[in-house]
């Protein structure tokens, strides 16, 4: 019997994971791909796509799974090859961060973009409906005269 032990919105990201899966000697199953491949847009109503293996290998797939989200495998190949690596936490040495945002660079955004929805550009004739931009004032004026 098969059991669910993660799921992917995209199908190539799934064999992705059951290619992590199969290296650990994890027998994994990918399922659903096809539906999702056909209305890509409703993944998510299909239930995604599903990564599927026996019921005696859940749970070291599910150990194999967390170490992956944890950058253990990251950090493994960044020693192994020598590369410069992500910063890492001084406090427990992962590189598993999230990015923190002001929050008042967003409000100051929203403002300016209201403030901006109510620049005027022109003005509309209420009986005919003619438009006219400001930068016309000027030429209106000097055809006047």
């Amino acid at each position: 019997m098969l059991t669910t032990v993660h799921r992917e919105i995209s199908p190539w990201d799934a064999h992705i994971v059951a290619g992590r899966l199969r290296v650990e000697g994890l027998h994994p199953s990918v399922q659903f791909e096809h539906h999702v491949r056909m209305v890509w847009k409703n993944s998510m109503a299909f239930g995604m796509v599903q990564i599927q293996v026996p019921l005696a290998e859940a749970a070291h797939a599910r150990e194999v799974l967390a170490d992956w989200r944890n950058g253990l495998y990251q950090e493994a190949l960044e020693d192994e090859l020598g590369l410069p690596g992500l910063a890492r936490c001084p406090r427990c040495g992962r590189c598993n961060w999230l990015p923190l945002r002001d929050t008042s660079s967003r409000w100051l955004a929203c403002v300016m973009l209201f403030l901006l929805s109510l620049t005027i550009i022109g003005r509309r004739c209420r009986v005919c409906g003619h438009v006219e931009h400001f930068g016309n004032f000027a030429e209106d004026a000097e055809l006047q005269n």
